[in-house]
């Protein structure tokens, strides 16, 4: 009975399913997460574990249970019957694809059931920057080097630009190198005229307070809402807040996109 006892405590460890990412878990891990979610209906938690890259292409969250919900090809993942991870492949040493194959609510094998009752899909993934961000969006700030003053409305775990584009600005110079934070900025305008955005490297942004007065720039109203003059730090709406994660997500494994693979059978 001891025995018994003892593989049935492991067997319920085994199945624990994460509802929140975490540095450590495996890739295949998020894909069941995500999975074990939509069959629950709890889209909410499904976008939780969704990368920096697909929050701001589907974000915020409601918007996202929307496309999943009502877009032919994404519904029968909510409330399916069952799921399987068919395979599970390195593409790079930070990026993998996960195939699975899931049986929508409704669906049948009986004999004479449709032909095939299974739709699949290709989920990529790619494991983020191991450096968390110092600094958050509403932060202004002032350009260690050029003295501008702008304030993030963005950033990205490691530079995400082209090896050209490295290379032009020369991001291997860098003390910290391309593995660092970098900051999408409105630039003031009273600094530097034209509507200016900037990507700037963690290791050239000086945090700015207090500040005096608001920032200068044809997106500020769009994007930033209330000033904290005394801590340099805007409330920025929601809809820009929606796009990051609450927590760092720094080293974990997070969703890039999933690309069904065969149409839902009608």
């Amino acid at each position: 009975r001891m025995l018994a006892l003892v593989f049935s405590a492991i067997f319920s460890l085994a199945v624990v399913v994460p509802h929140a990412p975490a540095r450590g878990l495996a890739p295949q891990v998020v894909v069941e997460a995500q999975l074990t979610a939509l069959q629950r209906g709890d889209v909410r938690c499904c976008f939780s574990f969704a990368s920096p890259n697909n929050r701001r292409a589907t974000g915020p969250w409601t918007k996202f249970e929307r496309m999943v919900k009502q877009t032919p090809a994404y519904a029968p993942l909510v409330g399916c019957t069952s799921f399987e991870i068919l395979s599970v492949l390195s593409v790079s040493p930070r990026k993998w694809r996960c195939r699975v194959r899931v049986r929508p609510a409704g669906s049948s094998s009986a004999p004479f059931a449709v032909a095939d009752p299974f739709v699949d899909y290709s989920w990529e993934l790619s494991q983020q920057g191991e450096q968390a961000a110092t600094f958050s969006i509403g932060q202004a700030l002032r350009h260690r080097k050029y003295e501008y003053r702008g304030v993030i409305v963005g950033f990205d775990l490691e530079c995400t630009q082209s090896e050209e584009w490295m290379q032009m600005m020369n991001v291997e110079g860098l003390t910290r190198g391309r593995m660092q934070p970098f900051y999408n900025v409105l630039v003031d305008e009273r600094d530097r005229p034209g509507a200016q955005m900037s990507y700037v490297a963690e290791e050239n942004i000086v945090p700015d307070s207090p500040v005096s007065e608001r920032l200068q720039h044809p997106a500020a109203a769009e994007l930033l809402l209330s000033l904290d003059k005394e801590t340099g730090t805007y409330t920025v709406r929601d809809e820009l807040a929606a796009q990051y994660h609450a927590e760092s997500v720094a080293g974990c494994w997070l969703v890039d996109g999933v690309i069904p693979d065969r149409p839902a059978v009608e």
